[in-house]
């Protein structure tokens, strides 16, 4: 997990630690996926370079492919968290910013394993699956 965001520094160790109580739950946790954490900025290019959607956004998922790599040197995935946002949504949402950065790196692992909320039964399913998720993890 990596924290480039100039003056945002969420506890880096309570995230992995809350990260880490999900092993359990994983068929095969030898796989990297790589969690930077950024700012809007940063996140607005990337949305507009990948999604052609040059907007600030609060989580983006990339899922690279498991066979594109050998030996897991390199990450599988990676998932991009905009701070910036996820303090804007805690205080909207009247939750820590650790619960809001975490439910956020939850959603872009769920992206990864495959899962989508481009429609109204997946987002339903989505939410589900992060609640589910977050009280196991916090």
């Amino acid at each position: 997990m990596t924290n480039s965001h100039r003056s945002l520094r969420p506890n880096l160790k309570r995230l992995e630690s809350s990260l880490y109580r999900l092993s359990p739950l994983c068929r095969s946790c030898k796989d990297r996926i790589d969690v930077i954490l950024t700012d809007d900025a940063c996140i607005k290019d990337l949305a507009g370079e990948f999604r052609g959607s040059p907007r600030a956004t609060d989580v983006l998922a990339f899922y690279y492919g498991e066979d594109k790599f050998t030996q897991g040197i390199a990450p599988i995935g990676e998932i991009v968290v905009s701070l910036d946002t996820a303090k804007k949504q805690a205080a909207e949402r009247k939750v820590s910013f650790h619960q809001e950065v975490l439910l956020l790196i939850l959603h872009g692992l769920l992206h990864i394993g495959g899962q989508g909320d481009e429609n109204v039964r997946d987002w339903c399913e989505m939410r589900k699956s992060e609640f589910e998720l977050l009280m196991r993890a916090l």
